[in-house]
C-alpha cells in the first residue's frame, strides 16, 4: 500500500459539533478523552477529505502542524487553536531547478529549511542549492534496486528529535526483498548499515506476486513491511501484522524484541495460505484483501510526556472496525489498553501525535471540502 497524496491548501474555517466521550477505571493510570467532532473548511484547496495527507508535527506548538500541499507543491502549517484563517500558506516546493524537488514521500523540518525524501533519494536544500544523497552501490554493491520502505498506516515518518543530526530508515532491496535499517549521519555525509534484523516470521505474511514484464521482472507484495519510530536512544520497529516489537539501541547495536499481550483483540493476522508457484493477480488481490482486513497495528508515536502509543485496527467488517488504544512506559511496558470505539465509533486509522493528545482522522468524511477529525487527550497519572 502507498500514503495517498492529498492536499490542504487554503484557508479553512473550524466548527465544532458536540460528541465525547472519558474512560477511566481504578486500575488504569491515565483518563483518556475524545473531544467532540471537529471540522476544517477545505474547499478551494484541492485536497479531498476522503484521502490521507502528509504531515509532520511542530515540536514548539502542540496545536500546530505541517501539511504537504502535493498539487501546489507547498507545505503549510495547520493551527487547531484558530477559528479563522486556521490554514496558513507555506513555501512552495520548485520541481526543477538547482533547488528542485522532484518528488517526496516525507519530509522534516530541517535548519531553516526542509529535508525530503523520495523512494530512492535523500533532498537537502541548502543555500539554494539541493544536494542529492540516493541509495546506491556506495552501500551495498548495486546501482539499481534499493528503495526507502514508505509506511502506509501513518501519515508522517515520526521523529521524536526535532533536531536532525541522524536520519534512521529502512531498505527494501528489490533483488534479494532484503530489508535492512539503515544510518545516514547528516553531518558527515554517510551512510551505514546497521546490524539489526527483522522479525523471523515477516516472512510468513509476505504476499509477493512476481511477474516477467518484457526484460524485467515485476513485483508487488502487500503492506506487511515494519514501521519505524525513531527516539534519541534507539529505534522502535513495529509490524502490523502483529503485537510484537522491537527496539534497537543505538549505544549497544543490539536489539530486543517485546511481546505485549492484550485483554481486547488477538497477537496477530491470521498468515496467508500461500502455495509456492501458484500465484497470479487474482489470487494476490484476493490473498492481499483478506489478509489486509484482518486485525492492524499501526505505528508506534510518542507523546510530549515521554509515553509510547499505537493504534490498533480490529477485522474489517463490511467496511467498519474498532479502535483500540494501547500505551507504554519508557521501558516498553504496556501500561494501558483502552477501546476506543466504546467512546467514539467514528475514529479512522489515520493519527498522529500533538503534544500530549493524538490527532485522528473520522471516518465518516460525507463532504470532500469538510475534515472532520477528533483529538484525543492523554490526561496524566
Amino acid at each position: 500500500m502507498k500514503i495517498h497524496n492529498a492536499v490542504l491548501s487554503i484557508v479553512g474555517i473550524c466548527f465544532l459539533y458536540s460528541c465525547s466521550g472519558v474512560e477511566k477505571t481504578p486500575e488504569q493510570v491515565f483518563q483518556i478523552e475524545i473531544s467532540e467532532k471537529k471540522t476544517l473548511d477545505i474547499s478551494g484547496s484541492g485536497l479531498s477529505s476522503q484521502f490521507p495527507f502528509k504531515v509532520s508535527p511542530l515540536f514548539e506548538n502542540q496545536n500546530a502542524f505541517l501539511m504537504s500541499h502535493s498539487f501546489s507543491r507547498s507545505i503549510d502549517t495547520v493551527f487547531l487553536d484558530i477559528d479563522e484563517n486556521p490554514i496558513k500558506k507555506g513555501i512552495e516546493i520548485p520541481y526543477e531547478g538547482p533547488n528542485g524537488i522532484e518528488s517526496f514521500n516525507y519530509f522534516f523540518p530541517f535548519a531553516d529549511n526542509f529535508l525530503f525524501m523520495d523512494n530512492t533519494t535523500i533532498y537537502i536544500p541548502h543555500n539554494g542549492v539541493v544536494n542529492r544523497k540516493v541509495l546506491g552501490k556506495s552501500l551495498f554493491g548495486i546501482e539499481k534496486g534499493l528503495s526507502f520502505i514508505e509506511n502506509s498506516t501513518s501519515p508522517v515518518f515520526i521523529l521524536s528529535n526535532p533536531n536532525l543530526k541522524d536520519l534512521y530508515f529502512f531498505s527494501d532491496n528489490f533483488h534479494t526483498d532484503q530489508l535492512s535499517l539503515i544510518h545516514y549521519n547528516l553531518e558527515k555525509d554517510s551512510f551505514s548499515d546497521m546490524p539489526f534484523s527483522p522479525l523471523k516470521k515477516i516472512k510468513r505474511h509476505m504476499i509477493q506476486l512476481a511477474q516477467p514484464n518484457g526484460d524485467k521482472l515485476a513485483k508487488v507484495n502487500n503492506a506487511f513491511k515494519p514501521g519505524l519510530l525513531v527516539t534519541d536512544l534507539g529505534c522502535i520497529i513495529s509490524y502490523p501484522f502483529c503485537a510484537d516489537f522491537q527496539f534497537f539501541n543505538f549505544s549497544s547495536k543490539k536489539t530486543e524484541i517485546f511481546e505485549p499481550n492484550s485483554d481486547m483483540f488477538k497477537r496477530e493476522k491470521k498468515e496467508p495460505e500461500i502455495i509456492p508457484g501458484d500465484m497470479d493477480l487474482p489470487k494476490f488481490l484476493t490473498i492481499s484483501k483478506t489478509w489486509s482486513d484482518d486485525i492492524e497495528f499501526g505505528p508506534f508515536c510518542i507523546l510530549e510526556n515521554n509515553t509510547f502509543f499505537r493504534i490498533v485496527r480490529g477485522e474489517l467488517i463490511e467496511g467498519k472496525s474498532s479502535k483500540f488504544l494501547e500505551l507504554f512506559d519508557s521501558s516498553f511496558e504496556k501500561i494501558q489498553e483502552i477501546d476506543l470505539s466504546s467512546l467514539e465509533t467514528d475514529l479512522s486509522f489515520f493519527y498522529f501525535p500533538l503534544g500530549n493528545r493524538i490527532f485522528i482522522k473520522a471516518a465518516d468524511q460525507p463532504v470532500e471540502d469538510l475534515l472532520n477529525y477528533y483529538l484525543i487527550q492523554i490526561k496524566g497519572k
